[in-house]
């Protein structure tokens, strides 16, 4: 077993392999250098489905806020959602984009496009996975609240709609992450 002591007080202790911080918690003065992850915070949203058919930005519920411990952080925004495409009525084209609500903007680079192309006569199903990141940097540290909105391209855009074909409700279950950077 060895320690790590700093003065008379154990701080860092090994035993098998295992390494325990002794002293207690962490203190509110510690420097974090820069590229560090301060904060993680998650939402999330579950629903049957839900649709959008105007070529206007939708508001689909799967937000998160984040309260940043420091005033000039990045934040990372990552979210993972499904879609539910018919390729032969034109049900299958859309648009994402995370909005900062709190600011009234929408975070550069977070749009994706959702379009799938298939050239069978008869209705095609199905449903797709989205991953996708952004991150923009703060001036302030006061609580931000970020939100998936979608849009549809043509048609109707169906999104958090998989459980008719997965297994089951979980599917439709859509996350959002945000993470403070430290500058």
């Amino acid at each position: 077993m060895a320690t790590l002591k700093l003065g008379s007080t154990t701080a860092i202790s090994e035993s098998s392999g295992a390494i325990t911080y002794d002293a207690g918690t962490i203190g509110s003065n510690i420097v974090f250098p820069a590229g560090h992850v301060v904060k993680t915070v998650f939402g999330t949203k579950v629903t049957a489905e839900d649709a959008h058919s105007a070529d206007t930005w939708a508001a689909t519920g799967l937000s998160v806020t984040i309260d940043p411990i420091f005033n000039n952080s990045t934040i990372l925004i990552t979210h993972q959602w499904t879609y539910h495409w018919n390729a032969q009525n034109g049900n299958c084209k859309g648009k994402s984009i995370i909005k900062n609500d709190t600011a009234g903007t929408y975070v550069q680079g977070s749009m994706a496009m959702h379009y799938r192309r298939d050239t069978g006569t008869s209705n095609h199903y199905g449903n797709k996975g989205v991953y996708l990141f952004a991150y923009e940097t703060l001036s302030t540290g006061a609580a931000q609240t970020y939100q998936l909105y979608a849009r549809a391209i043509s048609g109707t855009f169906y999104y958090f709609n998989a459980s008719s074909y997965g297994t089951g409700a979980e599917d439709t279950a859509g996350l959002i992450m945000a993470q403070e950077i430290k500058n």
